[in-house]
């Protein structure tokens, strides 16, 4: 049969060209790669003939052929529309939308959703008025409900186009009256398939309503009310896909559009309830959600929520549980002694190193819910189950409500952990303990002293793992209560370090997360319990599977922070757990991933023992060289190769290598100079050539540690960088850049401390050209508080120095730097700062006067003012006011914000 194609007259396909493509379509399923190599290439030849995809689009349409060579041409022709949509011959838009439109009825649901993919990707790359058509066309079908299959393929169709073109169709209405009419239709008939018979409908036009409720098109304002009456209709659905696409709907209005639902609250608050229990997971999981985005809300009414709460937390608790066939209870059973079995290479997790910040950056890290450990043995460590929503909504509802939720939550946590018969649900009191540490501490507090004796117990003697593991975690959860408790800090302790060394990997992996979290909040207060640490963690060494050992390096890594340079001292106790580090470094090869733990470890080890490191220097300094030179050849080939014949390796190395080395700088100090050598010596080519290099990749995480350790040089080695300061300076500054956060800092800071260590000749040419980057990012509109507050005390550093250099272009940053310097936290950094605050605004005082009330709020912002600072504010201040007369001064004093004025007038007599 013919047909025309716009511009192009009729139009058959040749039979040649059909069976030629059709012939490649089918020896592409059993093809090998050498085969498959040359079906491809001949296929993109193809794509060059104007007529391609008309032949693509009349296979895919042909009810004779097999249906997957049909959706075969039909994903290609979707995949040529997205990548080349623009060049496409006239008319071939409209010709392949009439063979979709054929398809669309199609009796393979295959084929039906390929159609529907190619119509969205049309709407997708093409102009906004071919949208509106789309639509219409697709509703035309809906409405006339003459063929099922063809129903279900303009719905899915869509559902598509709603899904990838929602901004798209907010902006229909604004085009004209024709396609305010077309949007509205739309929106009724999806509103009106919340009642079709076939729940496949019902699912697809949910859905696809789902995607407006964000940009909500003035249409679905107008029909809010029948929208909303379908969806509660929807409420008692049979269908739980249904079911969970109006968990998804309601949860998107609680968040975005809670007015809207404000008037049936109640009952969206008794639905979520019955759903948040229902048999189908996927819509327990989208239910649970719900809770935390209520809490989130600050239009919802907490204490409406209160009252719900005796019906919501059992369900939370049942959801808990560990289900009998959840694949972890499958894999473990009691006494489950499983530290002999070899790991397989699928079991072993991927790692994700930290790269180095030598400014102290205060974060804030949000505590998530685990279920007791990092990943599981038998299923994806992200996989969001019902367990683990549960556990984040009972986190949630009580940091929000506190110790307000224990007279409810206490008689079932009771009830569950006195159980005797069943293990599992013991196990979900422990977790639940743990889920509501954070929220309930202080109402805890009073039961912690009988809790914490008996999770000692279930640690010494529960026969289930899984018990083990959950209570570790737990435990974990309390590690600040724990550590300020002098009768159950070493019980706990000793605890943990036996459980490192429990039988079954599950419990070996929890034991060690949660003694590394404890040690953080420990400190030294873990020194006299060196000897037992160091002795159950070199048994560990032999014990533990290739999957564990990440962590037990962790431990070792927590362990050397905790105790600081202090662990130096106890030398003596740690060369053994050091030797046997060392040990495993030297049979590690430079490309296996497990070096990354062992250099993490190794990092924070040679910082904590300092001089005590020096016997493993030398052999440190050129294995890390050694491998960030390999990795760095490595790269430069594969980007030579310039495509995948080469494999990239992964520059995880070159960073931590990096680290390993800022941790030795830390530790040996200025002996670090020593160990490097002289200019032109092997060590220090090799070292500065290799972060020079390093400094200018492609990668922020590599920038990020080796300007980290560029400043560390500076620190405690100034001289091997000194023949090329002039190079390392231009390089830092090209890394004062604000997209990316931590290499900014790690920029500012070095800068700092290179500025540190020279004098005022030498630092003088390079203070414009600092001041060139850093000015436009401290005055700029969306600088961070802190990278804007680091970048200040760079200056201040510099000001100190070269205080007429950094004076000269005063009047261009003054304001935000006083006022950053003002909020910064109060230490010897900023009584340094406020030195070099007060140098510069010396040399320049005509453009303090400009900024006098943020001067004046910067010197006010001390709480406690340093004592060799007051008299320098003294001078300062009364330096301005004998520089003017009275009325000035008035003007200029009183320009300052009243609690300013009342704590300078008391404090420096003004």
């Amino acid at each position: 049969s013919s047909w025309t194609m716009a511009g192009v007259g009729p139009w058959s396909p040749s039979p040649e060209g059909v069976a030629q493509i059709l012939q490649l379509l089918r020896d592409s399923r059993t093809a090998d790669n050498v085969q498959h190599q040359r079906i491809y290439h001949r296929l993109e030849d193809l794509k060059q003939h104007p007529e391609f995809n008309a032949y693509l689009s009349r296979i895919m349409s042909s009810r004779e052929l097999e249906i997957d060579i049909r959706s075969r041409a039909g994903l290609m022709l979707k995949n040529n529309i997205r990548e080349n949509y623009e060049n496409m011959v006239p008319g071939g838009i409209e010709s392949i939308q009439v063979e979709a439109m054929k398809s669309l009825g199609d009796e393979s649901s295959i084929i039906r959703r390929t159609a529907g993919t190619i119509m969205a990707t049309i709407a997708i790359k093409g102009p906004i008025s071919g949208v509106a058509a789309l639509i219409a066309a697709m509703c035309s079908v809906m409405k006339s409900q003459l063929n099922p299959n063809a129903m279900d393929g303009a719905l899915n169709a869509l559902t598509k186009i709603c899904e990838d073109c929602s901004d798209e169709l907010s902006r229909l209405e604004d085009m004209g009256e024709n396609e305010c009419i077309i949007v509205t239709q739309m929106i009724a008939l999806l509103i009106a398939t919340f009642f079709h018979s076939d729940e496949r409908f019902r699912c697809m036009a949910i859905t696809a309503m789902n995607r407006f409720l964000v940009n909500m098109p003035k249409a679905l304002f107008l029909q809010m009310d029948s929208y909303l009456r379908g969806l509660f209709e929807l409420a008692r659905d049979p269908s739980p896909d249904v079911r969970r696409q109006l968990c998804n709907a309601l949860c998107i209005l609680l968040e975005i559009r809670f007015v809207l639902i404000k008037g049936s609250i109640i009952q969206i608050i008794e639905f979520m309830i019955t759903a948040s229990s229902d048999p189908d997971p996927g819509v327990c999981i989208d239910a649970n959600e719900f809770w935390s985005i209520y809490c989130s809300n600050e239009e919802c009414d907490l204490t409406l929520l209160y009252r719900y709460l005796p019906a919501i937390l059992p369900v939370l608790l049942k959801g808990m549980l560990y289900s009998d066939d959840d694949p972890t209870v499958l894999a473990f059973s009691e006494n489950d002694d499983n530290e002999n079995v070899p790991d397989r290479p699928e079991d072993i997790r991927p790692r994700f190193h930290h790269s180095r910040v030598s400014m102290s950056a205060a974060t804030d890290n949000l505590a998530h819910i685990s279920d007791g450990n990092e990943s599981d043995d038998d299923e994806d460590a992200s996989e969001w189950n019902i367990r683990k929503c549960s556990a984040s909504a009972l986190d949630k509802l009580s940091t929000t409500f506190r110790n307000d939720i224990l007279p409810i939550l206490l008689p079932l946590l009771q009830t569950n952990l006195s159980n005797v018969s069943d293990w599992r649900v013991r196990e979900c009191g422990i977790l639940c303990l743990g889920a509501i540490a954070e929220g309930c501490l202080l109402g805890l507090e009073p039961h912690l002293p009988t809790l914490t004796p008996y999770m000692l117990q279930l640690l010494h003697h529960d026969p289930h793992p899984l018990i083990r593991s959950i209570t570790c975690w737990t435990l974990s959860r309390y590690a600040g209560w724990i550590v300020r408790s002098s009768s159950l800090f070493e019980p706990i302790l000793r605890a943990l370090l036996d459980r490192i060394l429990d039988r079954n990997k599950r419990v070996q992996e929890a034991a060690c997360s949660s003694f590394a979290i404890i040690l953080e909040d420990a400190g030294p207060v873990v020194i006299p319990y060196l000897s037992h640490i160091v002795q159950n963690l070199i048994v560990a060494f032999n014990k533990y599977q290739a999957r564990n050992r990440p962590l037990l390096y962790d431990a070792i890594g927590s362990l050397a922070d905790a105790c600081g340079t202090d662990l130096g001292a106890s030398i003596e106790l740690v060369t053994p757990l050091v030797n046997r580090l060392i040990m495993q470094w030297n049979s590690t090869c430079n490309d296996d991933t497990a070096m990354f733990s062992l250099l993490e470890c190794l990092t924070y080890v040679a910082q904590s023992l300092g001089s005590e490191f020096r016997p493993f220097a030398a052999g440190t300094l050129q294995r890390c060289l050694q491998i960030i030179q390999e990795t760095l050849t490595a790269l430069r080939a594969a980007l030579a190769a310039g495509d995948r014949s080469v494999p990239y390796p992964d520059k995880e190395f070159i960073v931590c290598s990096l680290d390993l080395l800022s941790g030795l700088c830390e530790g040996l100090q200025t002996s670090i100079d020593e160990l490097i050598g002289p200019p032109g010596s092997v060590n220090n080519q090799a070292l500065l050539q290799s972060l020079y290099e390093c400094a200018n990749d492609s990668s922020p995480e590599v920038r990020q540690s080796a300007i980290a350790l560029v400043g560390d040089l500076a620190k405690f080695a100034i001289e091997v960088l000194r023949p090329h300061l002039a190079q390392f300076i231009a390089m830092i500054v090209a890394n004062l850049d604000p997209r990316y956060v931590a290499v900014c800092n790690n920029a500012s800071w070095a800068i700092g401390e290179i500025a540190s260590q020279l004098g005022p000749a030498d630092l003088a040419p390079s203070v414009p050209i600092v001041l060139a980057r850093i000015v436009p990012i401290l005055t700029g509109p969306r600088v961070t508080p802190r990278l804007a507050e680091n970048l200040s005390i760079t200056v201040a550093r510099l000001g100190l120095v070269c205080p007429n250099e950094v004076g000269a272009s005063l009047e261009l940053f003054v304001r935000p730097w006083c006022y950053h310097l003002g909020h910064y936290r109060e230490d010897q950094e900023k009584v340094k700062a406020f030195k070099g605050l007060l140098a510069v605004c010396q040399s320049n005082p005509r453009a303090v006067l400009g900024a006098f009330a943020q001067f004046c709020g910067a010197i006010a912002s001390w709480h406690q003012v340093p004592p060799e600072l007051a008299p320098m504010f003294m001078n300062i201040l009364h330096g301005f006011r004998a520089s003017m007369d009275e009325a000035q001064w008035a003007s200029v004093f009183l320009s300052c914000p009243a609690p300013v004025v009342a704590n300078l007038h008391a404090s420096y007599s003004l």
